[in-house]
């Protein structure tokens, strides 16, 4: 049996699946925070201590970084990339991508697929195309990519949602997914089983957006620095116990603060849709589709609005789907 892998590299979480040669499927997700790594003693140290064996230590085109793997919990001194267009084109992003294939074990991939944001869909989508033959990133195991495929983000949601059976797959129906990502909202619109190109299309806000709302709501009440949105994102996603500055607080109150700002986006969306009249479905997924739901579902109040199962993952898993399609 071929092997594939499936990975997201988001701006927030890198979600990895992948099936190896008995069929059997793993899943990962890990922070996408990379920190550049100094090439010393010390370094080596670190990359060769039990202790840290949930941080790897790619080298992309010369530079070291580091990647902790352990889901919800990053690296010290890590950098989140900005919010800008050349992510898929950055270090950072193929630092992410080789830590991901490394934590799948496979020494060989028959079929590779990944994503790229729709907005840069068409900027990016050659070179990752590119990422094929024997890749070696300094991880002690060269991975040989026999074929690599490269979707739209959201288009994996939709490729899990029909195979899953939570949306129709009749020609004649057509749906709208929105995807919150941590930086932007990706928007894309079917014609029956093909895209609507003029209705995809992406938005500047994001998760991170509403995370830092809350921060400086946190700040301003506590009159002291509120700056990780990390665990601001992870005890909203999880409805963990948020601590800050020796305080559990309720962030439940923050979010209705934030909710105008979330309506606001969604308003938009509405409007560059140009309306719901021949759209059956709106499905929500992506790891913020949570936080926009109550948005949604008063916007788009006369459809059907539909929460994807297991939303942080959609992606990778309709990546899976085509890759397994590819390897027949």
């Amino acid at each position: 049996m071929k092997t594939k892998a499936a990975v997201e590299v988001g701006k927030g979480n890198t979600k990895t699946i992948a099936s190896d040669e008995n069929g059997a499927i793993k899943k990962f997700m890990f922070p996408s925070a990379v920190r550049l790594e100094a090439h010393g003693a010390l370094s080596s140290f670190r990359a060769s201590h039990e202790a840290n064996h949930h941080e790897l230590f790619p080298i992309i085109d010369g530079t070291p970084f580091c990647v902790s793997t352990r889901p919800n919990q990053k690296i010290p001194d890590h950098k989140r990339s900005a919010p800008n267009d050349d992510f898929q084109a950055s270090k950072a992003h193929d630092a992410l991508l080789a830590s991901a294939l490394h934590v799948t074990g496979l020494r060989r991939v028959d079929v590779l697929v990944v994503g790229a944001p729709i907005e840069t869909y068409q900027k990016h989508a050659s070179r990752l195309k590119t990422l094929v033959g024997t890749l070696d990133f300094g991880l002690g195991r060269m991975i040989e990519v026999a074929r690599t495929l490269v979707l739209p983000q959201t288009f994996g949601s939709l490729l899990a949602a029909k195979n899953e059976h939570v949306l129709e797959r009749d020609e004649h129906v057509n749906h709208c997914v929105i995807d919150p990502g941590y930086f932007s909202t990706d928007i894309l619109t079917t014609k029956g089983l093909r895209i609507d190109d003029a209705r995809s299309f992406g938005f500047a806000f994001g998760t991170a957006a509403v995370y830092q709302k809350i921060a400086d709501m946190l700040s301003a009440e506590l009159r002291m620095p509120v700056s990780d949105l990390d665990r601001i994102e992870y005890s909203l996603r999880s409805s963990a116990a948020y601590w800050v500055h020796g305080r559990n607080i309720n962030l439940r109150p923050y979010l209705d603060k934030v909710e105008p700002h979330i309506e606001a986006l969604v308003i938009d969306i509405y409007g560059r849709l140009g309306g719901t009249e021949d759209i059956s479905s709106i499905l929500l997924t992506g790891g913020g589709s949570a936080l926009y739901e109550r948005a949604v579902r008063k916007v788009f109040h006369s459809s059907r609005v539909t929460l994807m199962p297991d939303p942080i993952h959609a992606n990778a898993r309709g990546y899976l789907i085509a890759g397994q399609a590819a390897a027949l």
